[in-house]
């Protein structure tokens, strides 16, 4: 698979389900083959605090 930068509004749309079905398969795919992600990225996801407790270990 390509490697593929991750951006910061990716990972909350993809925890909201707001893509298509394919569009969550593709990012699923990119999240577990170890995606690039800019450390203020990581930083800003880590700093999120969601109410569902597995959406937050996703991040995590």
């Amino acid at each position: 698979m390509e490697r593929y930068l991750i951006d910061k509004n990716v990972i909350p749309h993809f925890l909201a389900t707001m893509y298509t079905s394919k569009g969550m398969n593709f990012i699923s795919k990119v999240f577990n083959d170890v995606p690039n992600i800019l450390a203020i990225t990581e930083i800003e996801a880590l700093s999120w605090l969601h109410s569902d407790k597995a959406k937050e270990a996703i991040i995590k």
